[in-house]
């Protein structure tokens, strides 16, 4: 059953980025992805949505870095600037892992 499980969470994960992409397009259109403001303000929802995520899933660190780096190929897959997307990516895997550790500094039975 453990490839059952794994096939799953693929699919969770693929979920989840997609619906953080659409949160992102919904904010910044591909034309106005230079616009630092716009793309701050946007990635704050998507941090929002993805920890809420995060929370309902029960999710560890290694399940935060692969919804976070799908979600910056799911940008790039729509037109996104490459180094615009890996810096979202990385910024969000950052910031889940950060809130992962404190969670687990807080409760060590929790550890990944």
């Amino acid at each position: 059953m453990f490839w059952l499980r794994n096939i799953t969470k693929s699919e969770d994960v693929e979920s989840v980025a997609s619906s953080l992409v659409e949160q992102f397009e919904r904010q910044v259109s591909v034309a106005k992805a230079g616009n630092t403001r716009l793309v701050q303000r946007a990635f704050q929802l998507v941090l929002a949505q993805a920890k809420g995520e995060e929370r309902k899933r029960e999710w560890r660190g290694g399940t935060s870095a692969r919804v976070a780096h799908t979600f910056g190929w799911k940008l790039v897959e729509h037109g996104y600037p490459e180094t615009l997307s890996m810096s979202l990516a990385k910024a969000l895997a950052v910031r889940l892992a950060h809130d992962i550790s404190e969670k687990n500094t807080r409760n060590p039975t929790a550890a990944d």
